[in-house]
């Protein structure tokens, strides 16, 4: 065997033993993952020195939109404000500086106290790479933590879930007289069983 033909076999094994993996992409049908785009130009041109480029929308479920310009990340961002069943929601999406989505979530309620739903990342084709389902833990699902909440007729609350090791929802009570935090409930964020009731003085 000449040189020539064991140079040219050594180069092919190198090659193969460099090959990157192929990229996994995601399919999904989630409306809510819908492919969109950072319009570039509108924001430059709508944004005055300091504050985002803002949208407010009347009798609608959304409230306002807020695009803007991420100086430390190297990205734009657009937050969406809505409302459903009267709790505050906001869709955050993140974009590459071609303006391709780069991720998109969805936090709860008025202090984002925590994501839900499905949160997707793109690469700078907008094909899926990644799908976090930040729900997935939670078997008692945010619907009959919100059923709970009806049927026990629960006003002034604040809802926090976390793993602490395990899933827990906990909705602490706003006393609407008083001002003051009332009571805290936790309950099991797999069964929904009350694991708490904790009165504060």
């Amino acid at each position: 065997m000449n040189k020539s033909v064991i140079l040219l076999f050594s180069f092919i094994l190198l090659s193969c033993s460099h090959r990157q993996e192929p990229t996994l992409y995601y399919q999904t049908d989630d409306e809510f993952a819908k492919r969109d785009w950072f319009d570039i130009e509108e924001y430059w041109s709508n944004r005055d020195s300091i504050e985002d480029y803002v949208k407010e929308f009347t009798n609608s479920d959304t409230i306002r939109i807020e695009k803007g310009w991420n100086a430390l990340s190297h990205n734009y961002y657009q937050k969406c404000y809505r409302t459903k069943d009267n709790i505050k929601m906001q869709i955050t999406s993140n974009y590459y500086l071609s303006g391709e989505i780069m991720d998109k979530y969805l936090f709860w309620n008025d202090y984002y106290s925590f994501l839900i739903g499905k949160e997707y990342l793109y690469d700078k084709m907008g094909n899926i790479i990644n799908i976090i389902d930040h729900d997935e833990p939670f078997k008692f699902t945010l619907e009959q933590v919100m059923n709970f909440i009806k049927e026990n007729n629960i006003k002034g609350y604040y809802l926090i879930r976390r793993i602490d090791p395990n899933p827990i929802w906990k909705i602490i009570v706003f006393h609407p007289v008083t001002e003051k935090w009332e009571c805290c409930i936790v309950l099991n964020g797999v069964s929904g069983e009350i694991l708490e009731e904790k009165l504060y003085n």
